[in-house]
C-alpha cells in the first residue's frame, strides 16, 4: 500500500497545475500515464481496471487512480507520462525560395489540410507518367521520392537520362526544404519515368505513341511530356484523345521558337494544339510580377493557362541543380496541379481540370482568354479553393462493395468508376445477365428515367399523352414526369419515341432543361469547326454543356453532335453533371 501511494503521489506532483483562469487552454504536454510491472499481469484484472495493455508488462492508465489500480497488481519498475510527439513537418510554414514556386502559391498545396488535420495535396496515391528523357532515381533529392522502374523505349544501347527528364521530375517530387536541391509541388506523387528519347532529346511519333500508351497501360493518372513537333500526325492524336478518353489528364508544353520560325498566333506545335490536352506557355519574372516570355514561348489559341518557364531550378545529373528555360519546365507545375485534383477526385478529366483552371488563374494580358496567356496565370491557392467548392455529387458516393460487376465492364476502363457509381446509387441498371452494354445506345427512355431516379422518382400527376408509351411500360412515371416538367417533350403532341437512340445534342438539350436553363457563354462553340451541324434549338444547351465540361470535342476540333450517346458516356456525363454541382 505504502509503494502505491507513493506512485500515486509521484504521478500527482507530475501533473501541470492548471491555472485558475485560462482563456484557452494550451495543447497538453502528455496523455495519461505509462506503468511498467515486473512482471505481467493477469489481462482480466488489466481489463478490469479499464486500463490498456502496451506491451508484455507495460500499461496505459489514462488517470492518476487508474495507475494506481495498475500498481496494485504487481511490482512498478518504473512509471512515466504518455508524453505527446508530433512529426517533424518541413511543410509547417515554410515558404520556398525559388521563384517559380512562389509565383503560383506553391506553399497552399503543402500546408493543405482534410477534415481531420492531413495534408492531402502532397500527390499521395496518385501516379504521374514522366514521358520523356528517364529520371535519376539516386538523384540525393530523390531520395524519399517514390519512383517506378523506368520503362525503356528508347532504341538507344545503354541510354542514360540527358538531364530534362530529372529535371522535370525534380519540380515535381523533389523532398520540400530538406536543405538539398528544390522543392517538389507535390512531393509524395508517385513517379513513373517512362523514357522515350535518344541523344539530343529526339524521339519520334511511333515512340511517342508507345510511351503514351504505357504509362495508360501501368496506370498513370495524369501523364506529362514536353516533346513536340510542327506537323499534326493522326497516330498521336489518336494515343493522345484514347488516353484523355480513359479519364488520364494530359499536360504538355506548348513549345520554344526555334530559329528560322517565324513567330506568330498561326503557328502550332503538336500535340500541344490538341483539343485532349492541358498546354502550357511560359512567363519570366518583371519586377514584382510575371509577363509573357516572347522570345521563345509559343502562343496560339492552343494555350490553355501560362505558368513560370523562364530561369527555373531543378534537379541536374550531377546530383546537384540546375538553372534552364523552356516551356517544358512550365508544364511540370500544371501537372503538379493536375495531380492535386486526381487526389481529390479521381473522376476528374481533362474537361473537369480545364474548368478548374479556367475558374482560378490570375487573368493577364487582354481580359479574358488570349493567345499568350490563354486562360490566365495559374495560381495554387484559388485553384485549391476551386477544387474545394467544387459541389460534390447529390448522393454519396458508394464503397466499391455496393456496386455490381459487370462483365463487361473492366477495371481500368475509362468508364469503369462512372459505371460503378451510377448503379451502385441506382441512377442506371445493368442489361441483364451480368452485363452493363456500355457501347450499347441510350434511349430517350433511359435518358428522362435517370433523371427521374435522380430527382427521387417523384409522382406528376399530370395524364400521360404519348400514345407509344404504355402505362404499364417501366419508363411510363419517368415519361410522365419528364413531359409535365418541361425536361422532355416528345416529338409531337401524343409521340415520345422512347426507343430512339439520344444524340450527343439531344442529351446536352435534355440535361439543360433539368438544369433549369442556366445562361451559357456565347463564345463556348467557337473552336469546333462543325458547330454549324448543332440545331439550332439545341446551340445553347450546347454550349452549356461545353461549359460546364459535360461534353468534350473529338478528333480535329469536332464535337459531332448528331452522333449517339452510348451508355457508357452517358454514365460518365451524369458523374460529370452531379460532380459540378448542376444535378
Amino acid at each position: 500500500m505504502k509503494r502505491i501511494l507513493s506512485l500515486l503521489l509521484a504521478l500527482a506532483l507530475a501533473a501541470p497545475a492548471v491555472p485558475a483562469r485560462a482563456a484557452e487552454p494550451a495543447s497538453p504536454a502528455y496523455d495519461g500515464y505509462l506503468i511498467s510491472l515486473a512482471q505481467p499481469a493477469d489481462e482480466a484484472l488489466v481489463e478490469a481496471t479499464g486500463c490498456e495493455t502496451v506491451g508484455d508488462n507495460l500499461y496505459y492508465a489514462e488517470t492518476v487512480r487508474d495507475a494506481g489500480a495498475i500498481a496494485a497488481l504487481g511490482e512498478v519498475e518504473y512509471w512515466t507520462t504518455n508524453d505527446i510527439l508530433a512529426t517533424q513537418d518541413s511543410f509547417a510554414g515554410y515558404e520556398t525560395p525559388f521563384w517559380n514556386l512562389r509565383s503560383v502559391g506553391a506553399a497552399a498545396g503543402w500546408a493543405h489540410l482534410d477534415g481531420a488535420g492531413r495534408r492531402d495535396r502532397l500527390g499521395d496515391g496518385v501516379t504521374v507518367a514522366v514521358v520523356d528523357s528517364g529520371v535519376m532515381a539516386d538523384h540525393p533529392d530523390l531520395a524519399n521520392a517514390h519512383i517506378l522502374d523506368c520503362v525503356d523505349l528508347s532504341p538507344e544501347a545503354n541510354r542514360v537520362d540527358d538531364y530534362h527528364g530529372t529535371f522535370v521530375a525534380g519540380l515535381l517530387a523533389a523532398e520540400v526544404n530538406n536543405g538539398l536541391g528544390v522543392d517538389g509541388v507535390v512531393p509524395h506523387v508517385t513517379v513513373l519515368p517512362v523514357c522515350i528519347t535518344w541523344g539530343g532529346g529526339k524521339t519520334d511519333v511511333k515512340t511517342a505513341v508507345e510511351g503514351i500508351n504505357k504509362a495508360v497501360e501501368l496506370g498513370a493518372d495524369v501523364i506529362t511530356f514536353s516533346i513536340g513537333g510542327t506537323r499534326d500526325n493522326e497516330a498521336l492524336r489518336q494515343a493522345c484523345e484514347a488516353a484523355a478518353d480513359r479519364g488520364v489528364i494530359l499536360v504538355t508544353c506548348a513549345g520554344n521558337y526555334t530559329a528560322g520560325r517565324a513567330k506568330s498566333a498561326e503557328n502550332y506545335m503538336y500535340p500541344a494544339a490538341y483539343d485532349c490536352v492541358v498546354t502550357v506557355s511560359a512567363c519570366r519574372q518583371e519586377e514584382a510580377g510575371v509577363v509573357f516570355d516572347s522570345e521563345y514561348s509559343y502562343f496560339n489559341n492552343g494555350v490553355t493557362v501560362s505558368a513560370p518557364g523562364t530561369g527555373i531550378v531543378s534537379l541536374f545529373l550531377d546530383g546537384n541543380t540546375a538553372t534552364r528555360t523552356g516551356t517544358s519546365f512550365a508544364a511540370p507545375i500544371v501537372t503538379a496541379m493536375a495531380v492535386m485534383a486526381k487526389q481529390a477526385d479521381r473522376t476528374i478529366d481533362t474537361a473537369g481540370f480545364t474548368d478548374l483552371l479556367r475558374a482560378s488563374s490570375t487573368d493577364l494580358g487582354e481580359p479574358g482568354f488570349d493567345p499568350c496567356y490563354g486562360y490566365g496565370y495559374v495560381n495554387i491557392p484559388a485553384f485549391l479553393n476551386a477544387l474545394d467548392g467544387a459541389a460534390k455529387p447529390v448522393t454519396p458516393e458508394p464503397a466499391q462493395d455496393d456496386a455490381p460487376d459487370f462483365i463487361d465492364v473492366p477495371a481500368g476502363s475509362w468508364f469503369y468508376d462512372s459505371v460503378r457509381r451510377v448503379t451502385a446509387q441506382g441512377i442506371m441498371k445493368g442489361t441483364g445477365d451480368g452485363t452493363f452494354s456500355p457501347n450499347g445506345s441510350t434511349s430517350r427512355a433511359m435518358v428522362v428515367t435517370i433523371l427521374w431516379r435522380l430527382e427521387g422518382e417523384p409522382r406528376a400527376e399530370a395524364p400521360l399523352p404519348f400514345r407509344d408509351v404504355p402505362a404499364q411500360a417501366w419508363y411510363a412515371e419517368a415519361v410522365r414526369w419528364a413531359s409535365a416538367s418541361h425536361v422532355a417533350e416528345g416529338y409531337s403532341a401524343d409521340r415520345f419515341a422512347p426507343d430512339d437512340a439520344v444524340t450527343r445534342e439531344q442529351l446536352a438539350a435534355i440535361l439543360y432543361r433539368y438544369a433549369g436553363g442556366p445562361d451559357a457563354p456565347a463564345g463556348a462553340l467557337d473552336r469546333f469547326a462543325d458547330q454549324d451541324r448543332i440545331a439550332p434549338w439545341a446551340r445553347t444547351a450546347m454550349a452549356w454543356a461545353v461549359d460546364r465540361g459535360l461534353l468534350n470535342g473529338k478528333a480535329d476540333n469536332l464535337l459531332d453532335p448528331g452522333s449517339t450517346a452510348g451508355r457508357a458516356q452517358a454514365a460518365a456525363i451524369i458523374i460529370r453533371f452531379c460532380g459540378n454541382g448542376d444535378g
